[in-house]
């Protein structure tokens, strides 16, 4: 149970966090619960596919190769950018506990039978979000407003020729399964030199001071917050991709990992563990 120091910090925060939402030109003193939840009209429309990379399938994660591609690029970028340990190098996916929640959604860019970018989307649920392990009296604050779901997860390949439009495309479509699933908020933990992009272009708000990430291995992180359904605070370049077009509502059906497929990915890691173990002091 929070004490009142804690109650008092967190309706702070909130108020902050209201202010922020009324700043949008044209919609003073409106809230999430006046702006409404955009739901997907129930005419399926190729419209969602407009601007998409035509050599490019961007979905849901939906079945093991989906997953262990994600997990795999996730483990390869994360050690290429020192955010994974590299003493777990034996280990070829980066799995956290958070994809094994029902509440997780995984989602993916595949081109040519490979997985090329991957972002997850955590909705609060049974779980709490990741990203109260630093800021839960940031997120606390936010809940008494709306909804909130977190962006993390988030990897592409650099090495194919658009990685600035898989990363785009993979958060528009993550964007929109949150909206269609009612979500006022997302929330994101960054490396500062990355949360200027989120404020410029998406509109987000730095919630919380700088910390030391346990996750990525101690590197910077700062949270971010920002508004599902308000189109004016996204950059006009950007509108369009998070807000214009309609995805078929059989696309937006949630599709966590199956407990078969978790196991499968799991035993990986358990084989890593104890190749690891098993090489210790070896020099090998």
């Amino acid at each position: 149970m929070q004490n009142l120091e804690d109650r008092t910090l967190v309706r702070g925060v909130a108020t902050k966090l209201r202010a922020f939402i009324r700043s949008a030109d044209g919609k003073k003193g409106r809230t999430p619960a006046d702006l409404g939840v955009r739901r997907l009209p129930s005419t399926e429309s190729n419209a969602s596919r407009r601007i998409d990379d035509p050599e490019i399938e961007y979905r849901l994660a939906c079945s093991r190769s989906d997953f262990l591609g994600a997990f795999e690029l996730l483990q390869t970028r994360y050690l290429e950018a020192g955010l994974a340990d590299c003493t777990a190098g034996a280990c070829r996916i980066r799995m956290m506990p958070y994809h094994r929640w029902e509440q997780s959604q995984v989602f993916v860019a595949e081109a040519q039978e490979r997985i090329v970018g991957t972002v997850t989307l955590v909705r609060d649920g049974r779980y709490d979000l990741p990203i109260c392990d630093n800021y839960e009296r940031e997120i606390l604050a936010a809940r008494e407003i709306g909804r909130v779901g977190e962006i993390t997860s988030l990897a592409v390949d650099p090495v194919h020729p658009k990685p600035a439009e898989v990363f785009g495309q993979l958060t528009r479509i993550l964007t929109f399964y949150a909206r269609y699933h009612g979500m006022d908020f997302l929330a994101a933990t960054v490396h500062p030199r990355h949360a200027k992009f989120y404020q410029h272009a998406m509109g987000f708000q730095v919630i919380g001071d700088e910390v030391q990430c346990r996750q990525v291995c101690g590197n910077p992180g700062v949270a971010v917050l920002g508004a599902v359904n308000d189109r004016s605070k996204y950059r006009r370049r950007w509108q369009d991709y998070y807000f214009d077009g309609v995805f078929p509502r059989s696309e937006m059906h949630p599709r966590p990992i199956t407990a078969d497929e978790h196991s499968y990915c799991h035993s990986l890691v358990d084989q890593a563990n104890l190749y690891a173990k098993s090489t210790a002091g070896m020099g090998v």
